[in-house]
């Protein structure tokens, strides 16, 4: 019974350092394509609403599962992980540098506000936002609109 325990705890310290070097490794497999001026991913992973199509940046790093759609406009150097970003109903403007983590919900329901609040989401520049995070017609960090 003793010898079990023991092979349990080995067994899921094992699989946790396996989880670890597969993320690691796909970091620095991102890192070596942005340095040799490749594209990270094929423009052709964005879904369309409408006639709306993502306004994404060269350098912006997409997990192979995440969905993006509609208005979203996304700024150089930007992270998205295995997250939903929809833009459907009003835009979502996310600044340079962010870090958008995995199982992530970013949307708006509201066309319009009742409140005076902003009804788009916003995330500004450098802002990390993390796994399992569900943002609705929010604003985080300074926000600079067009």
């Amino acid at each position: 019974m003793f010898f079990t325990t023991e092979k349990n705890c080995l067994m899921s310290v094992l699989k946790r350092l396996g989880e670890a070097l597969v993320e690691t490794g796909q970091s620095l497999q991102r890192l070596g394509l942005r340095a040799s001026g490749n594209e990270v991913i094929k423009q052709d992973r964005y879904r369309t609403v409408g006639a709306e199509l993502p306004d994404l940046d060269i350098s912006t790093s997409i997990h192979r599962n995440a969905i993006v759609v509609g208005r979203v406009d996304c700024g150089s150097w930007t992270s998205i992980g295995d997250s939903i970003i929809r833009g459907e109903v009003n835009p979502v403007n996310i600044g340079i540098a962010v870090e958008i983590g995995d199982r992530t919900v970013i949307h708006s329901i509201l066309e319009q506000s009742t409140t005076g609040l902003p009804v788009f989401v916003g995330i500004g520049e450098e802002s990390k936002i993390g796994n399992d995070v569900v943002l609705v017609s929010q604003t985080i960090g300074v926000i600079q609109l067009s």
